[in-house]
């Protein structure tokens, strides 16, 4: 059986960013050995374009340089150097950590009314990535024990692996001179707004609003309708607009890890992306975008 080549398979804009950072302009015609689509290629530096990571001909800025020194995908790298003038690098780096794991939650099957119930102490109103804030600052306050995460139906080897990566970002931003804590402890309450304005600097693209039916109906060049996954904290909640990490495709077209977030940011963090594609629901607001 032939197996489609990954790099034809996966999105390419961290493949883009590190050609770039190496020198290679000319990535429509760069050699590959298996060959993206032009289609494909040109998609990847048009969202590098509205990430900033681009100029209008094509060149590294310089947060695009810095988007390149990162281990993180285009999205998550431009969300962690926003969060630097927004005075959120802390926590953001410990969503992306989170994010960068199978998930924290287990579920067993003879206990599985028992491991919802304690997931519901952990959810936010604001969304699935301050949920995840909230196991965390948990498992901080629990002195990162392992007797608590059994209680609490949490993975601590995923936790184990949310610090290695955790660390690992830590010593990112020291080179790049974010402001990081190198020590971590719980705190009563976090920068809501921030961390949702960080986000949507470098995930804008993917933007949902919702539709009197209850769907959701993404802000891109082709709209697609998609639905809150159920595991989400804000499933059945009907937010106006939010944020989301992937689509996934089972019986429906799903988001999972969505943010409500509130649509006038738009236009301060991403009003060259919605320039250049119209708002199908009206409300987003239209005014300067």
């Amino acid at each position: 059986n032939f197996t489609i080549p990954e790099i034809k398979r996966c999105r390419l804009e961290n493949v883009i960013l590190q050609l770039k950072a190496l020198g290679i302009n000319d990535i429509i015609n760069f050699p590959f050995i298996d060959k993206p689509s032009t289609e494909s290629l040109i998609k990847g530096l048009e969202l590098l374009y509205v990430l900033d990571a681009l100029d209008d001909e094509g060149n590294l800025t310089g947060i695009g340089k810095q988007m390149a020194e990162l281990p993180l995908e285009p999205l998550f790298a431009k969300t962690l150097l926003c969060a630097k003038e927004l005075n959120c690098v802390d926590y953001i780096i410990s969503i992306i950590s989170m994010l960068s794991v199978e998930s924290l939650f287990v579920t067993p099957q003879q206990k599985r009314e028992e491991a919802q119930e304690a997931r519901k102490q952990f959810e936010s109103q604001n969304g699935d990535h301050f949920t995840l804030l909230n196991v965390f600052n948990g498992f901080l306050a629990a002195q990162k024990s392992r007797p608590w995460c059994h209680e609490n139906f949490l993975s601590w080897r995923a936790f184990s692996k949310v610090l290695e990566i955790r660390q690992q970002l830590i010593d990112y931003c020291i080179q790049l001179e974010l402001p990081v804590s190198k020590i971590i402890k719980p705190v009563n309450e976090f920068p809501v707004d921030e961390i949702k304005k960080a986000f949507i600097s470098g995930f804008f693209t993917q933007v949902a609003t919702l539709q009197p039916d209850g769907s959701f109906i993404t802000q891109s060049s082709i709209p697609k309708v998609v639905y809150i996954h159920p595991t989400s904290c804000l499933f059945n909640k009907r937010p106006k607009c939010v944020i989301f990490n992937e689509l996934v495709q089972t019986t429906k077209l799903y988001m999972r890890e969505v943010v409500e977030i509130n649509s006038f940011w738009l236009n301060e963090y991403a009003s060259k992306y919605f320039n250049q594609i119209s708002i199908t629901n009206s409300i987003v607001p239209t005014v300067n975008i």
